[in-house]
């Protein structure tokens, strides 16, 4: 809901300033990203076995982000654009088979138990991570032949929530839980990315511009400041939009 909110918003305003865009020298637009999203692991010494666990157990998880921006053509075939946005990230783990969680000491410090115990009665169960920001991307845009393109830049991303769903299967019936994870770890207020893409651009009567293509983001830091287990997220997807 929260995602399809973001789109709304970022269409809205797009097509509310197009039909001043073409007397500008300026260009608007937006930018939509399906794509997934996984982790790196960040492992202080002594804490490689729970590490290993993580690292067997996660996998990476659909992700979507979008983005409103303002072109500006520095020569017919370099842009520079500066954007605002909504932005996430994260990872799933696997489906397993648990009765309960255990506790023990040395637990991930993100998101609580170690492994699944054994010889309990056994139900389905899934948790999804994510982590929200509002992403401020500063991009680089260089058109090539037959109207392809590179593009790459820099992002801030400023920490809104951070959540984990359970998603459990029992008896048949299925059942999720979203809770807020913002205090289990000194999550990072920001961080910053770095985004690189490359596509083709199609125009329409010289009115307005869609391009598609393919995108990847990585965060340079670890998403908590000081976690023994810590991840640092990249994103790998389609990157679509509309230029006015």
């Amino acid at each position: 809901m929260r995602q399809k909110t973001f789109v709304v918003i970022f269409c809205s305003i797009a097509f509310a300033i197009s039909a001043n865009a073409q007397t500008s020298p300026f260009k608007f637009g937006v930018f939509l990203y399906p794509n997934f999203s996984n982790n790196i692991l960040i492992v202080a010494d002594g804490h490689e076995d729970a590490a290993q666990f993580w690292d067997d157990l996660e996998i990476a998880k659909p992700s979507f982000s979008a983005n409103i921006f303002v072109a500006y053509n520095l020569t017919p075939k370099l842009s520079v654009s500066l954007g605002l946005g909504y932005a996430n990230v994260g990872e799933r783990t696997k489906k397993f088979a648990t009765g309960s969680l255990t506790f023990p000491e040395a637990i991930d410090p993100f998101y609580g138990f170690v492994k699944p115990s054994g010889n309990l009665p056994s139900t389905e169960t899934r948790f999804v991570y994510n982590h929200h920001f509002v992403e401020i991307p500063v991009q680089i845009k260089y058109s090539i032949a037959k109207n392809f393109y590179v593009q790459s830049g820099p992002s801030l991303m400023v920490a809104l929530a951070h959540t984990s769903t359970q998603w459990k299967k029992t008896d048949g019936e299925i059942a999720t839980r979203t809770t807020r994870e913002d205090t289990q770890t000194d999550f990072r207020s920001s961080n910053f990315a770095l985004n690189f893409g490359l596509g083709r651009s199609f125009s329409y009567r010289n009115s307005f511009e869609w391009f598609v293509g393919v995108n990847g983001q990585y965060l340079f830091q670890g998403i908590s400041s000081n976690a023994k287990i810590n991840r640092k997220y990249y994103s790998v997807g389609l990157v679509t939009g509309i230029l006015f």
